[in-house]
């Protein structure tokens, strides 16, 4: 099934992804292969937003490559990671994938995934975007002061 898009053109685009055993996961980059989507990416500013465990780096070098090819402008970014030690993670991560519970397993281990303050804290990234298209004159929402 393709994926539904409500314009030809964005101010901007913001790929939030995984990445999977060094890459983006099969999902991220079954989009940016998708010719519909490569189309959005032409001459539009993208920010990328990563949540990971940790090794990141070559996954972002090959959503790099995709968004250069489809003549998209990377302009950010951002990286959400477990700061958990890897060998912590690991575990803590399969027990939050096996029971869907987020919580410190055993009472012993640290909560799993990305800290509720650096998701919290995230908002501070939105800030600075904002005030560049600000300072770009460009708005995102349009106020309709009747409503």
């Amino acid at each position: 099934q393709q994926p539904e898009f409500r314009r030809e053109t964005y101010d901007l685009i913001v790929f939030a992804y995984q990445p999977w055993y060094l890459s983006p996961s099969i999902p991220a980059t079954s989009i940016l292969l998708n010719t519909e989507f490569k189309k959005r990416l032409k001459n539009t500013p993208v920010i990328t937003l990563i949540g990971s465990r940790n090794m990141w780096t070559m996954a972002q070098e090959q959503v790099k490559k995709h968004i250069k090819n489809a003549g998209a402008i990377l302009v950010g970014n951002v990286v959400l990671h477990d700061r958990n030690a890897n060998l912590i993670s690991a575990v803590t991560v399969q027990y939050w994938m096996f029971t869907g519970k987020k919580d410190k397993w055993l009472g012993v281990f640290p909560k799993p995934g990305i800290s509720d303050e650096d998701i919290l804290s995230a908002e501070k990234y939105g800030k600075i975007v904002l005030e560049y298209f600000k300072n770009m004159g460009i708005r995102f929402v349009h106020i309709k002061k009747y409503m």
